[in-house]
């Protein structure tokens, strides 16, 4: 158990920072949304991240519940778009909250300063490709770097085209060493225009 307590936060912080999700409010105006990937182009401060992952595992036949609650505070962090391509730069703190099988186990507030990532998107619709890393950040001696897979999210632009918000919802089976995990992501992300 104590292994799998010791490999939970590395799985999680894996699995949550790089997709970049968030569900939507009922009141946000879709007159905006566009395929047109030069319409991004420019720089977007982070307002909000809010991110919930939950991980069922089965280990030899004893299942574990883990849910984490990650929030982003204290932002100061830039994704700049190009017609293609982004960069980010900036910091900011993660707020984690970690319970297994219902019970709280810890809570800890992480600061993330000089972060930069770069990478590719595409647009179709309302939903965005990424290629690359929205977040460079190292944990347990794991960089973040080594994750910079394709990802999905569908957003919606509100506030006359200034506010951008992510919404996306993921589940992801591993199975390894006859170890199987069940981890679902489900996150939200607000960007504003500058």
């Amino acid at each position: 158990m104590k292994k799998l307590l010791f490999y939970l936060p590395v799985f999680i912080f894996l699995t949550a920072f790089t997709c970049d999700d968030e569900p939507l409010d009922s009141d946000i105006d879709t007159s905006f949304n566009t395929p047109n990937t030069g319409f991004f182009t420019g720089d977007w401060e982070a307002v909000t991240f809010d991110t919930t992952v939950t991980t069922l595992t089965d280990f030899d036949g004893q299942e574990f519940t883990s849910v984490s609650d990650i929030e982003g505070e204290n932002f100061d962090y830039i994704i700049s778009f190009a017609s293609d391509t982004y960069t980010t730069s900036g910091s900011y703190d993660l707020k984690v909250v970690v319970s297994i099988n219902g019970e709280a186990q810890n809570e800890t507030v992480q600061s993330y300063e000089n972060v930069s990532g770069f990478g590719s998107y595409s647009v179709n619709g309302n939903t965005m490709t990424v290629s690359g890393t929205f977040f460079e950040y190292e944990f347990d001696g794991m960089e973040s770097s080594a994750l910079g897979g394709e990802q999905e999210a569908e957003f919606v632009l509100s506030d006359n085209g200034q506010t951008m918000t992510f919404n996306q919802n993921q589940e992801i089976i591993q199975n390894a060493g006859g170890i199987q995990t069940v981890t679902t992501v489900t996150s939200t992300t607000v960007l504003h225009k500058l």
